[in-house]
């Protein structure tokens, strides 16, 4: 007996080369069709956090302008309490030195308040992206349903309809109806070279 089962199992065919290749096709579809639903998610994902390391960015921008400010309006002070004051030789140094920290600070105000417009603009760009990316992702998974959903609908409307059977009584009374002139009676039929038979 258990030499028929090896034998039974010898004889099962091995899943062919062909076969083997079209099931790691399908599956190589499958797996970038899910990466391809995922691929909005992602990038509104990657967008997020861009913008948040970008906000941060901003945050400390906003502080250093807030610095500079600080310090151009403090040697504002000095340079008018300086200027106020008896000219010594002093007086004069730090005048200058007042002055100087003034023009840094102003200059340095210019540069943050460059870079916190360039900021506010890439942050604008990037919620952008990330909105559409978000939407993207919402009418992906909407406009697969709706495929779903039209897909299953057309399968209902194919499925065959079933014809009424009508009985063979109803057929021998409709026959019974029908005029008796058909259509046989108007063929003409050749039977030798030249002669035509009417029926």
């Amino acid at each position: 007996m258990p030499k028929k089962k090896i034998a039974k199992q010898a004889k099962m065919k091995k899943p062919t080369a062909k076969l083997q290749k079209q099931t790691g096709v399908l599956i190589l579809a499958e797996k970038v069709e899910k990466e391809f639903r995922q691929l909005p998610a992602k990038l509104a994902k990657l967008y997020r956090q861009e913008l948040m390391i970008q906000k941060k960015q901003e945050s400390r921008l906003k502080v250093d302008v807030k610095k500079a400010k600080a310090l151009q309006k403090a040697a504002q002070k000095k340079q008018a309490v300086l200027a106020k004051a008896r000219m010594t030789q002093s007086t004069g140094k730090q005048l200058i030195k007042a002055k100087k920290a003034d023009s840094n600070a102003e200059k340095m105000l210019k540069m943050l308040t460059l870079k916190l417009n360039q900021m506010s603009k890439k942050g604008e760009m990037l919620r952008a992206k990330q909105t559409r990316f978000t939407l993207l992702g919402k009418e992906l998974t909407r406009l697969e349903k709706k495929l779903v959903a039209d897909a299953f609908l057309a399968s209902q409307s194919k499925k065959p309809v079933v014809k009424p059977v009508k009985s063979s009584v109803n057929k021998r009374a409709q026959s019974q109806v029908a005029p008796k002139n058909t259509i046989d009676e108007d063929i003409e039929v050749v039977s030798s070279e030249t002669e035509v038979v009417e029926m």
